[in-house]
């Protein structure tokens, strides 16, 4: 799942927002966890938030950023909730824009030097790493969440599970594969998508769509044109073009700038030797790989 099998951290954060009448798996989760988290070693504090509106998902995710800030927290996010195209749905039937929770991920993420592992036990998860930018800071080191709809019962299964192995293995890849067995054994009910997954998907769909032929050829003939409109003729005009086409396809030069910037790399030099995507793997397909 992961290069780095352990996880570091020291809180959970179990978020439960669901529609009345539903099951309150999260709460559900908290009362077993507690228990584990008090008797772990070293410790680790387990917290429970029910929330009902978008605003105050906001300010927990915020308050979350900023306790990490003041005392080196390093939190795992478990969120119980519906989800959907748009975003989450929160009790009160507003929606979280994938824009917005994206936006507050990556602050909770930066603070953390890119160690931030959310559950999102939410259908439509995925539309998450959809938004992701080239020029996008990593919103998450790893996310899983289910990659069909499941039940109030399996969720609960599966998160213990996951928790538990946790706990008792230390490594993210057995608890991963724990929750998955415990739902249906050979079966991938819950995705994991790491920040180098992410990152090489969102750079091969870069190179797919921005990088062919005819787009650069028109990217370089309206930066001509604008030169042109500048003022710049003849050879000037021409040398102006051809820094530019040189400029635009030069991909390991783009590919690196993004790359630290993505992970880090520019806050936490220490991020280079964690993460080895390379150019070469993100001129191939994510799914091929």
């Amino acid at each position: 799942m992961v290069n780095e099998s352990r996880l570091y951290f020291d809180i959970v954060h179990i978020i439960e927002t669901l529609r009345p009448g539903d099951y309150h798996t999260g709460r559900r989760l908290f009362e077993e966890l507690e228990p584990i988290t008090i008797t772990a070693m070293p410790q680790v504090t387990a917290r429970f938030s029910p929330i009902q509106s978008r605003a105050e998902f906001l300010e927990l995710l915020q308050s979350i950023a900023e306790d990490a800030r003041l005392h080196s927290h390093l939190p795992i996010l478990h969120i119980e909730a519906h989800g959907s195209s748009a975003g989450i749905q929160v009790s009160s039937g507003e929606c979280l824009t994938w824009t917005e929770f994206k936006a507050e991920l990556t602050a909770i993420n930066e603070i953390s030097k890119l160690n931030l592992l959310v559950i999102l036990a939410a259908c439509d998860g995925a539309n998450l790493l959809h938004i992701i930018q080239p020029v996008d800071r990593a919103p998450v080191r790893a996310l899983i969440g289910p990659s069909r709809i499941v039940s109030a019962g399996e969720i609960e299964r599966a998160s213990l599970a996951f928790y538990r192995t946790l706990f008792d293995a230390g490594e993210v890849r057995a608890a991963w594969r724990a929750m998955n067995d415990v739902v249906a054994p050979a079966q991938l009910t819950f995705a994991a998508f790491t920040a180098e997954y992410v990152f090489h998907a969102v750079m091969y769909r870069y190179f797919v769509t921005q990088c062919s032929e005819d787009v650069l050829a028109e990217r370089e003939n309206k930066t001509a044109a604008r030169l042109e409109q500048d003022g710049m003729s003849g050879e000037d005009l021409e040398h102006g073009r051809q820094l530019f086409r040189r400029y635009v396809r030069d991909h390991r030069r783009h590919f690196e700038q993004l790359k630290k910037h993505f992970f880090f790399c520019d806050l936490y030099p220490e991020n280079t030797a964690r993460f080895g995507v390379t150019l070469e793997d993100c001129m191939r397909d994510p799914s091929e790989t």
